[in-house]
């Protein structure tokens, strides 16, 4: 048999049985390598918030661009740029997606370098635009066909895209429209691709030491590893603990006369040194005491029902609000919410406390900032630590933020802050709100203070994240008696 037998036998034998699809994009890396650029940046481009698929497709389409361009680095210089492009594009990503699962994502997102990130991002997005347009006139030139303006459209649509998010429009119509054009450029160029792919040029596949599916997992690998560690070693805030320091001898003093007018001991024990002395000359102390139970119902799944947790359970914790008369000129108040986990509170994660201050009432102001710690023991030694960070939300709200040990005993803290009358008839409102942390089952993470909104205790939650948080209330109502005596009020919610 000679050559030409040969080649005639194989013609006749591929007409009888077409090649498949997969055969098509073997021997057509182009058909393939446009597909994932494509379908890659439909996924960039569409946001869908809920099932954490905000995240999860975007992830999907960057890594799917990266392989696109990978195929084609070396056709024209275009795509090589494209390529190098998405390397840095999908670096990017991958620091997003595990700072997402840190307690510093919110310092993170405000930080100075935040802003120059996402311009870096949107950068990359019009240059990829751009090199998938100058790569596609490329490969135009080489087959000889009609040149196209569809490349230049969808550069023009990433940057009135860059533009409107920059300038914070809002408008669901025009986003609409927008994704619809969006879908019909995306669709456009995938068509024109079938034409330059019919005109006979054939583009040479880049030689591959690693397969594409390899590549695939190892991003995805360093992804979920980054997150787990996220999820393990940054997931409580660096707190500042060292053994409680003894009292000097004035302090002392004070506290014994705190002691002698009904101030808890065990609490008393537990003040700094300068809010000891904050309560000189006191002539009373007013306290109330409220137990809490992290779960207000639990279901029982051998009866199929719900029953009442905190009839059954120790209630975990124990809320103490104490308020310190100091006579004067101008009746004032040390004000202290003291709390304490008289059990295992379970998952340590980032708690915080939110004051709603008696500014909000015309008849007093504040005369010192809020101010406290946190204790836990351990071998039977006290530990103390500040608060992570004191942070005034508003003229009438500050959220104090901590994180517990995990390996402690009687874990515990107080926040304390003086006021002063200045109309008197006023009442004295003064509320605590803690949120406690449950579960590490939320991404991007949030800790207990990224959740509180200013405006009285606005809580914003995203359950589809599976959020599980505990929040209580404990409020001091003080008013003046016909006596002169003040006298007070405390209320809970849960």
């Amino acid at each position: 048999m000679t050559d030409r037998d040969l080649e005639l036998l194989l013609e006749e034998e591929i007409s009888r049985t077409p090649p498949t699809d997969d055969l098509v994009e073997f021997i057509t890396p182009w058909r393939r390598a446009v597909r994932r650029i494509l379908v890659g940046m439909g996924l960039c481009g569409i946001t869908l918030n809920f099932f954490l698929l905000d995240h999860i497709l975007p992830a999907i389409g960057v890594m799917l661009i990266l392989l696109g361009f990978r195929s084609l680095r070396r056709e024209n210089r275009w795509f090589f740029t494209g390529y190098v492009v998405a390397i840095c594009r999908t670096a990017l990503n991958i620091l997003y997606l595990i700072v997402n699962a840190t307690v510093w994502q919110s310092d993170f997102y405000a930080s100075a370098l935040a802003p120059w990130l996402t311009g870096l991002g949107i950068s990359f997005t019009i240059l990829q635009a751009l090199c998938v347009w100058g790569g596609f006139r490329a490969v135009q030139e080489k087959a000889g066909t009609e040149q196209t303006s569809r490349g230049f459209w969808l550069v023009v649509y990433y940057v009135l895209l860059s533009v409107l998010g920059l300038a914070g429009f809002q408008g669901s119509l025009v986003i609409l429209g927008l994704l619809v054009i969006y879908i019909l450029l995306l669709r456009s160029l995938w068509r024109y691709s079938r034409v330059l792919e019919d005109a006979g040029y054939a583009v040479q596949a880049s030689p591959l030491r690693v397969s594409d599916r390899t590549a695939a997992i190892l991003l995805t690998v360093i992804v979920l590893l980054g997150i787990l560690c996220g999820y393990l070693l940054c997931n409580q805030y660096p707190m500042d603990w060292t053994v409680q320091e003894p009292v000097s001898a004035e302090a002392e003093a004070v506290r014994s006369e705190l002691l002698a007018l009904g101030f808890p001991e065990d609490m008393l024990e537990d003040l700094a040194e300068e809010d000891i002395l904050a309560c000189r000359g006191a002539a009373a102390v007013h306290v109330n005491t409220h137990d809490f139970g992290i779960h207000e119902h639990e279901y029982d799944p051998a009866a199929d029902a719900w029953y009442d947790y905190q009839r059954l359970h120790e209630e975990e914790l124990r809320m103490t609000e104490i308020a310190v008369e100091i006579p004067g000129e101008r009746r004032s108040f040390v004000l202290f919410h003291h709390f304490l986990w008289r059990s295992d509170p379970g998952y340590q994660g980032c708690d915080a406390i939110q004051i709603w201050n008696t500014d909000r009432l015309d008849g007093w102001h504040m005369t010192r900032d809020i101010t406290g710690q946190v204790l836990h023991d351990r071998d039977g030694v006290s530990h103390a630590s500040s608060f992570h960070e004191i942070r005034q939300t508003s003229d009438i709200e500050t959220v104090v933020s901590f994180s517990l040990p995990r390996q402690a005993e009687n874990r515990r803290g107080y926040v304390t802050y003086t006021v002063e009358e200045i109309d008197p008839g006023w009442l004295l409102d003064s509320a605590a709100h803690y949120y406690h942390h449950e579960s590490p089952l939320l991404y991007p993470v949030q800790t207990a203070a990224d959740i509180i909104r200013p405006g009285f205790g606005g809580v914003g939650i995203d359950y589809s994240h599976w959020f599980s948080d505990y929040w209580t209330q404990i409020q001091m109502v003080g008013y003046q008696g016909d006596d002169g005596i003040y006298k007070f009020e405390f209320t809970t919610d849960y």
